[in-house]
């Protein structure tokens, strides 16, 4: 009967959507893309940019949730 009910009214089974998920696409669409990532070609170019790649990705991550 469930399976029924699915094929024919999918949205009564789908999950409502709310303010708050309007906001996050509203924010998504307006967020600026991350720029290109490309790879240092040695080992000791990698260890000289690491510092820098890793304090981007924590800028571009934005405050994260507590554990």
């Amino acid at each position: 009967m469930l399976a029924a009910l699915g094929s024919l009214a999918p949205e009564l089974l789908m999950a409502q959507t709310n303010q708050s998920d309007r906001a996050a696409r509203d924010w998504l669409a307006k967020a600026e893309i991350a720029p290109a990532f490309v790879a240092p070609r040695s080992k000791a170019a990698w260890e000289s940019k690491r510092k820098e790649v890793r304090a981007r990705l924590w800028e571009l991550l934005g405050k994260l949730p507590p554990r």
